[in-house]
């Protein structure tokens, strides 16, 4: 027999028989264990929104330190700047000319408008007698080119280099 709140006797009942008896055998983690697992996937995913949220902080706080520096870059379409990107990595490492660089970015591997090659190329940082020196030398040292066919080779369709640009190159190959 077991006295309940108020008093009254009551005979002892099997934990099955009554489903809210605070005395009913529970799993093996029991009411606290199923609220410290619910606790610890709440905090977890506190965790993930906190740290993918501070990345998403981190681009809008470098955003507005940009549009501070320059509105026009904010402004800019992200094709654009695709393509001044893309633009770089080919003036850098292919030492391309102007025309090369546009034609490449208008391709049909590239496929970027012609406003945003154009753009590309208007912003680009790029010394433009280097790049065509730099690829002059790369044909004379590996087709072994005299001047003159490195000069034609630079203006060619194919390079697209400025005849001020070849000439620069070629008065400087031995450079």
């Amino acid at each position: 027999m077991k006295i309940d709140w108020n008093g009254k006797q009551r005979r002892q009942q099997n934990a099955s028989e009554t489903p809210g008896d605070p005395n009913r055998k529970r799993g093996c983690l029991g009411c606290l264990g199923c609220l410290g697992i619910i606790v610890v996937v709440v905090i977890i995913g506190i965790i993930i929104a906190v740290a993918s949220g501070g990345d998403s902080d981190d681009d809008s706080n470098s955003g507005s330190t940009s549009q501070s520096d320059s509105s026009e870059k904010d402004d800019t379409p992200q094709e654009y700047k695709s393509a001044l990107k893309k633009g770089k990595s080919y003036a850098k490492s292919s030492h391309m000319s102007k025309q090369g660089v546009y034609n490449q970015l208008t391709s049909d591997i590239e496929a970027f408008s012609d406003e945003s090659a154009q753009y590309a190329i208007d912003n680009l940082d790029v010394d433009w007698n280097e790049n065509a020196l730099k690829k002059g030398k790369s044909y004379v040292k590996s087709n072994d080119m005299s001047p003159e066919a490195v000069r034609n080779q630079l203006t060619s369709d194919i390079e697209g280099f400025t005849d001020e640009e070849a000439d620069y190159a070629v008065q400087h190959l031995n450079d």
